[in-house]
């Protein structure tokens, strides 16, 4: 392997280390192909490697999983020893490790209209009471009639009277001003401002149309102008309430949050039991991220008028935002009580299940937010995701395409369209998906690196470069452009690495205090451990930590395996479950309830075996599931945030100058980080070359890695291998047709 700056070089170095075989790692991409070149131009130097590595297999401790055991328990104790004794988490370093400075470090630079209506009721009173200065009688009658047409909502009659008043006298204030009102009403609104042009041209001050064109001038986005005259009507009128209300709101929309706090704060100062101006607080505070403030505030409004929906509802989506989402189920549910009809509420509710994994509940209440509304685009989007998560993904799709048949531009639906694609492993039409969304919505949440990473899976490499820079502006930016495991393929920065982490933990997996802070515990006679996954079946991760699970010794060691992957009962699982001391099936759990089992069984040191890998549920350790967190094997790139304590590694993997790009402790192991089973059986069988499909002569070079670990410059680098030794071919594994036609062009 060649060392360089990859992770995927690191890892690989890492194992050659543990196997004694350092003599195969070299640092630069000459060195690299030299070695490549030498080993295959000289059999006996080939053979006598084969024959090392075959010993070592059996003598060195890549495979010596007793002794792993001990080093890793060793390290568990270090973690658990250093927390009883009131320390915060520290780099750990086995006595017999030594770290060496690492010359290789990165040099990075660090640059690296809600709740608005026209005031009809009030201003028609006010209208009625108002001497109205005509001297005939049946103008005054014509008012009348028309203001209990307007009242009663009767637009159109109403229209048709003031249109006849201003007939007879053409700048009759009130009949233009309420004529002007109903223009808004219809949302005609350039026409509304016309007529309210001619009324204030009579009466310049006048607060209620004033207020009422400033409705109007929100509804054509023209903020400015609508703020101007919502300030000329206070100015008028300074206990107008409802002027100050909805100024905040204009405010709001012009993202001036602060600005639109304090002019809700002058209409509650003037009427203090308006739920509607409570409620509008609560969402700009929710802009604000001040989502406990606005808690109180959206409560505040419910006290007022305990039947207020839309109150119950944004309460629910301020609770799914500080992550506490039963709550959110009983605020959702409780304004559907009040409005059975809702069906935005049966949509939130339904996210709100999706985050607590209750999918298939979810997807019921998708089914009554469309049944309410059947053209919910935001509805039949969630539904799919929902679809997805259970696996349905056939389903899915038909679902997105109902979104997509309603709405052809929705961004949503065509990325978790191209989502659900990929998890099918049919990248070029996932990608079609991706390039449909970035023409929509360039920066739609995380699409750049899964577009940039499933391009990868096919080995489409056009322009890879220029979007690879796109990709690092995009995240020292602060944009939410990736998950985080793409780009550790995607870029050799530790720095970007790190940073693409914590923007992504902050919008998705932000600490959670719901379950409040974690009592401390005695001193256990056996520290106690949880390992979590979702692979505890045959999988990679089960084959490499099968035996680690058997060796652990259980004189002074409890362990516990949280499972939320699926019961499939195959061989692996009968002897995963055989080796723990207690295997607690949570697929059905929320990540809170997973929390509050784990600390009921007081797990002293909680192990996530999953990182930002597929079907991971960062989520429980968001909780604080135990004293101690650590992230071990699955995703060994930092996890960006302060609730994962310490991450286990080797000094390969981690340099001691690295560890500055890391939010984890790293706890050093003084081999490899990763384990291996040494039970696991290497089969006998000896495979021709024509079984395998490979020519009868010549070299065979390999590489069984993921497509998408393979970048340009390394395929040049094995091109010009090849070209070095005539005859030679390169086997790779075929992760997709497009990959194998994609690297053929290459070559």
């Amino acid at each position: 392997t060649c060392l360089g700056d990859t992770f995927a070089g690191r890892v690989a170095a890492s194992l050659l280390n543990a196997l004694h075989l350092s003599e195969l790692i070299t640092t630069t991409p000459q060195a690299y192909e030299d070695l490549a070149v030498a080993l295959a131009s000289d059999s006996d130097r080939l053979a006598a490697l084969k024959a090392q590595l075959n010993h070592n297999r059996l003598t060195t401790p890549l495979f010596d999983c007793p002794r792993f055991a001990r080093d890793l328990e060793a390290l568990y104790t270090m973690m658990y020893e250093h927390h009883h004794a009131g320390l915060a988490p520290d780099h750990l370093v086995p006595d017999r490790l030594l770290l060496p400075f690492d010359d290789r470090a990165l040099h990075e630079s660090s640059e690296l209209m809600e709740g608005e209506s026209a005031d009809c009721s009030r201003q028609s009173e006010q209208a009625v009471s108002r001497q109205l200065g005509v001297a005939e009688q049946t103008i005054a009658t014509q008012m009348q009639e028309a203001l209990t047409l307007h009242q009663r909502g009767q637009l159109d009659q109403a229209e048709t009277v003031y249109k006849h008043v201003l007939q007879s006298q053409p700048n009759h204030f009130d009949a233009l001003q309420l004529l002007a009102t109903i223009e808004t009403q219809h949302k005609n609104f350039a026409s509304a401002i016309d007529l309210f042009d001619q009324a204030l041209d009579i009466h310049p001050d006048h607060a209620s149309a004033l207020y009422n064109r400033g409705i109007a001038l929100q509804g054509l986005n023209r903020h400015e102008e609508a703020l101007d005259s919502y300030d000329h009507a206070i100015k008028s009128k300074p206990d107008y309430a409802d002027a100050f209300h909805n100024r905040g709101n204009t405010l709001r929309d012009l993202h001036r949050y602060e600005e639109a706090l304090e002019s809700y704060d002058g209409a509650i100062k003037i009427r203090p039991d308006d739920a509607e101006t409570f409620n509008s607080r609560g969402a700009t505070l929710d802009n604000l991220k001040r989502h406990e403030e606005a808690l109180a505030s959206y409560d505040r409004a419910i006290h007022i008028q305990p039947d207020y929906a839309i109150a119950l509802y944004t309460r629910g989506e301020t609770l799914c935002n500080l992550h506490r989402h039963e709550e959110a189920l009983d605020s959702y549910d409780r304004a559907i009580k009040i409005k059975p009809d809702y069906a935005e509420a049966f949509n939130n509710r339904g996210a709100a299940l999706g985050n607590l994994d209750r999918h298939e509940e979810a997807l019921d209440s998708f089914d009554c937010a469309i049944r309410i509304k059947p053209d919910y685009v935001q509805a039949f989007n969630n539904r799919s995701v929902a679809l997805s998560n259970l696996d349905r993904h056939e389903e899915a799709l038909d679902s997105f395409d109902c979104a997509i048949r309603i709405k052809p531009d929705y961004a949503d639906a065509l990325y978790n369209r191209g989502n659900t694609l990929r998890l099918l492993r049919r990248y070029p039409e996932a990608i079609e998906n991706y390039d449909n969304t970035l023409k929509i919505n360039p920066d739609q949440k995380c699409l750049f690196g899964n577009w940039l990473h499933t391009k990868m899976m096919i080995c489409d490499w056009i322009d890879a470069e220029n979007h690879s820079i796109q990709l690092a502006e995009k995240i020292k930016d602060n944009k939410i452009v990736s998950t985080p495991f793409p780009v550790l393929a995607l870029s050799n920065s530790l720095l970007l690495q790190r940073k693409v982490a914590e923007i992504y933990v902050e919008e998705i997996y932000s600490k959670n205090n719901a379950i409040g802070a974690i009592a401390p515990y005695l001193k256990h006679n056996k520290i106690r451990i949880g390992y979590f996954s979702a692979d505890f079946h045959q999988h990679a991760t089960a084959y490499l930590m099968a035996e680690l699970f058997e060796m652990h010794d259980k004189s002074r060691f409890e362990i516990t395996a949280f499972s939320f992957g699926p019961d499939t009962n195959d061989a692996m699982r009968q002897r995963l479950v055989a080796a723990f001391d207690r295997f607690m099936d949570v697929r059905q759990q929320s990540n809170k309830d997973v929390a509050i089992l784990a600390r009921k069984l007081e797990i002293d040191i909680a192990i996530d075996l999953k990182g930002f890998t597929k079907n991971s549920r960062t989520g429980i350790f968001a909780f604080r599931a135990a004293p101690l967190q650590v992230n071990y094997l699955g995703y060994p790139g930092t996890m960006g945030v302060n609730y994962i304590d310490y991450l286990i590694a080797d000094t390969t993997l981690i340099p001691q100058s690295h560890q500055k790009y890391y939010a984890e402790k790293i706890a050093y192991l003084p081999n490899s980080y990763q384990v291996n089973d040494s039970q696991r059986h290497i089969s006998t069988k000896m495979w021709s070359r024509e079984e395998l499909g490979l020519p009868p002569t010549g070299f065979v070079f390999c590489c069984f890695n993921n497509n998408y670990k393979i970048t340009p410059t390394v395929f040049d680098s094995w091109m010009r291998i090849l070209t070095r030794l005539p005859g030679s071919v390169l086997w790779l594994l075929e992760g997709h047709e497009k990959a194998a036609s994609n690297l053929r062009k290459e070559a």
